[in-house]
């Protein structure tokens, strides 16, 4: 179990799930995976470990 309510950036969210931060990153495009930026072209992303898990059901991705 995975004990940090917020991931925060890329690294944090590409290894709680277990891929590369260039998939995390198609996956938002693609797939529309939920994550909130700060700011805007280059500002910090983050999303909650709730978010994450309640996306990875809807969408199976990766399976």
């Amino acid at each position: 179990m995975y004990n940090k309510e917020i991931l925060v950036g890329w690294k944090a969210i590409s290894n709680y799930l277990n891929v590369s931060v260039t998939t995390c990153k198609n996956w938002v495009k693609k797939y529309k995976m939920p994550i909130s930026k700060t700011g805007k072209r280059s500002g910090t992303v983050m999303t909650t470990v709730r978010a994450l898990n309640e996306w990875v059901e809807i969408r199976n991705v990766g399976k």
